[in-house]
């Protein structure tokens, strides 16, 4: 009798415990879902997947809804759907809060008493915070895809590989098409097609940015914050760099040259100068000393970009110098020399390589000599203009010294010539000797204007010592001295 009454008490309490239930508490943040739906809901083990029979609500309308299940203690399998089945999330094998069972990654629970489950994002296990999502900009390079097709397209388990549902633009027809999904935190699998699924890319299985599961192998995607994703050529983990240094508005003086260099290690490169192709620049670099907007279009087997533009501007400063009455002062004491410089630009007058402190642009000279505008641009370019200021009067003995420059002096070997002559002097020769009377040095010079104005560079290997610079033109011979150390 006691072991009969002792058996009913057991099988009691297993009953009892059967019994027993618990609340569970389902929530999905459903502010990531991009396709339209009207009521989310929970399909499992628990309630046999019967699709809608467990409706979720979401009374204050944030995106966050939820329902209550009493649930008796034990193990399930479930998942987020919509509308019936309409809609179902898909889940990444592997991930921590899924179970894969017969082909099939599902949630998964264990009942052993009441529990508020964390909230998660449709689709992922993580928690992206009540209406927090990231934008991700997809990007791929359809250049050299053979297709031919109309619209390539975004596939992933966050649109359930829906094929068309997100259709990717070419705003600027650089073959590079993009689209910005809103995403929630977490792990993704997807892959570029186009026309829905009418061509699909094929990708190799092992690569860094793929990820293998069942036999299918798709592109690996983790969502943390809002992220550009580089622009890689269909069916591979590669993209092409397009950036070019210098990459913004370069500006170089007259007579120099720039330097584009592009990313190194493609198959092909083609630079253009405003659009147009130039012939032979297939190299990673191209130098030039013309202004123009300068691009580079690389080549990776059949798929290629094209670098933004790079602007180059040339400085060509053109001091002007015109005079006002006659550069022969003898009847007049003055002359006035009016120097023209290029907008943003900035001068200085010198008079036999001395620079005169304040003169205005327009300068009234009264007295002979050489006198030289220099001007230097927004970007740093200089350049020079010279004019002689003459007098046919009698000079005396400090005028005539005034005539002639050497500067600097002493040199090193390397020095300035200004001088002023008639306005009838068409070019006049520059002779350097020393001291013995040996020729060093000679050249022909250009008279502009009466003026000459040139630099005399001699051999590294001249001595050092006492030289003289005999200026001989048609109408007067003038020497002067200069010290080589």
């Amino acid at each position: 009798m006691k072991r009969l009454l002792t058996l009913a008490l057991f099988l009691g309490s297993i009953l009892a415990i059967q019994a027993q239930t618990f609340n569970v508490t389902f929530r999905v943040n459903m502010n990531t879902v991009g396709d339209p739906y009207t009521t989310p809901e929970v399909n499992g083990s628990f309630n046999g997947w019967c699709g809608g029979c467990a409706a979720m609500t979401d009374p204050d309308l944030d995106g966050i809804w939820e329902i209550t299940i009493p649930l008796a203690p034990g193990y399930y399998e479930y998942k987020f759907a919509y509308d019936s089945w309409a809609g179902q999330e898909n889940l990444i094998p592997g991930s921590a809060c899924t179970v894969t069972n017969f082909g099939f990654t599902n949630r998964y629970l264990d009942v052993s008493g009441d529990v508020v489950l964390p909230l998660v994002c449709w689709g992922s296990c993580d928690d992206c915070g009540a209406g927090g999502v990231y934008d991700i900009t997809f990007q791929v390079n359809m250049n050299g895809v053979a297709g031919p097709f109309t619209t390539p397209e975004v596939n992933g388990n966050f649109n359930g590989w829906c094929g068309g549902c997100a259709p990717m633009s070419d705003a600027n027809s650089d073959g590079i098409w993009e689209i910005t999904i809103p995403l929630g935190a977490g792990t993704y699998e997807y892959k570029f097609a186009y026309d829905a699924w009418t061509g699909q890319e094929t990708l190799t299985e092992g690569d860094p940015c793929t990820v293998t599961n069942f036999g299918f192998t798709n592109r690996a995607l983790s969502v943390s914050a809002d992220a550009t994703l580089d622009p890689v050529i269909w069916g591979t983990c590669n993209y092409i760099e397009t950036g070019i240094t210098p990459a913004g508005p370069v500006t170089i003086c007259s007579g120099l040259t720039q330097t584009f260099t592009a990313t190194a290690g493609y198959t092909g490169y083609q630079w253009q100068k405003n659009g147009v192709n130039i012939p032979g620049a297939t190299n990673a670099t191209y130098t030039t000393n013309q202004a123009g907007n300068y691009s580079v279009v690389i080549y990776q087997g059949t798929a290629f970009a094209e670098s933004a533009a790079t602007t180059l501007t040339v400085s060509k400063p053109a001091p002007k110098i015109q005079y006002l009455g006659s550069l022969d002062i003898c009847a007049t004491g003055s002359v006035v020399l009016k120097g023209k410089i290029g907008a943003g630009s900035t001068y200085q007058w010198f008079k036999n390589g001395v620079l005169i402190p304040g003169a205005p642009l327009v300068y009234t000279a009264t007295s002979i000599g050489t006198y030289k505008l220099k001007e230097t641009t927004a970007a740093g370019c200089t350049k020079s203009k010279s004019i002689a200021v003459t007098s046919s009067c009698r000079l005396e003995s400090d005028q005539l010294e005034a005539i002639v420059s050497l500067y600097p002096n002493p040199s090193t070997g390397s020095f300035t010539v200004e001088a002023a002559l008639s306005e009838n002097e068409t070019s006049a020769d520059i002779l350097v000797y020393n001291l013995s009377g040996a020729e060093v040095y000679r050249m022909q010079a250009p008279v502009t204007n009466g003026a000459i104005q040139e630099t005399i560079n001699l051999n590294s290997g001249t001595a050092e010592g006492i030289y003289l610079v005999k200026i001989i033109g048609n109408e007067q011979t003038i020497t002067r001295s200069i010290v080589i150390e």
